[in-house]
């Protein structure tokens, strides 16, 4: 069924040769290609911006596929002088789109690829078809959650409350644990009875898509 999410790094091996001691030194860099849905500034993001500006780039040669447009992030990879592709499926997985992306990957000829998040890890794993030798594939998936019972009680109870009493959804990784964080602060009489405050909501009901089974 093509190449699967395991990781092997036998290919990355064989082209590692020893140094004077100092650790490993590559024959050549190591062709990274790293998949994420977009470049957006959010925490996954983020994360892999910073380990872009701290990659040794005499062992590893990065390139990033965003899904959909560059954005504002993108522009600082590429002043990072890391090529930065999009291929555009905002509007959907597209045949103009997955036809971008498979030549991108064939032109890129990666050693490993690196997937982030649910359709990054999908589009990783659809782009190492098309590399003309096996390539490992890494998926990045920050939280997976089948139950609620697997969540922290304080989440699951503010996750439920604020359907329940707002009909707005929050999802486990990020604004259920916001909204479990300013319940207890009212609890905790840190914020005063008769207080205004405004609590933002920064998103994350794409996220849901993955924990459907929980709310059906």
């Amino acid at each position: 069924m093509g190449n699967s999410p395991v990781v092997d790094f036998s290919a990355e091996r064989s082209l590692l040769a020893s140094s004077n001691g100092n650790g490993f030194k590559p024959k050549r860099p190591l062709r990274v290609l790293h998949v994420i849905n977009d470049l957006s500034i959010g925490g996954t993001e983020m994360t892999l911006y910073k380990l872009l500006s701290r990659t040794d780039r005499d062992k590893f040669k990065p390139t990033v596929i965003s899904l959909n447009g560059v954005g504002k992030l993108g522009d600082r990879v590429k002043q990072l002088g890391i090529a930065v592709e999009a291929v555009g499926l905002k509007s959907g997985w597209r045949s103009i789109s997955l036809l971008r992306l498979a030549r991108l990957a064939r032109r890129i000829e990666p050693d490993l690829i690196q997937g982030w998040m649910y359709h990054g890890n999908l589009a990783a794993q659809f782009a190492g078809l098309f590399v003309s030798r096996p390539v490992s594939i890494l998926w990045n998936i920050r939280q997976s959650l089948y139950t609620l019972d697997d969540e922290k009680p304080a989440t699951a109870r503010a996750i439920k409350l604020g359907a329940r009493l707002e009909g707005m959804i929050t999802d486990p990784v990020y604004e259920g644990k916001s909204l479990a964080g300013m319940i207890d602060m009212i609890t905790n009489k840190e914020i005063e009875r008769g207080s205004k405050v405004l609590y933002a909501h920064l998103g994350g009901q794409p996220a849901l898509n993955a924990y459907s089974a929980l709310f059906g």
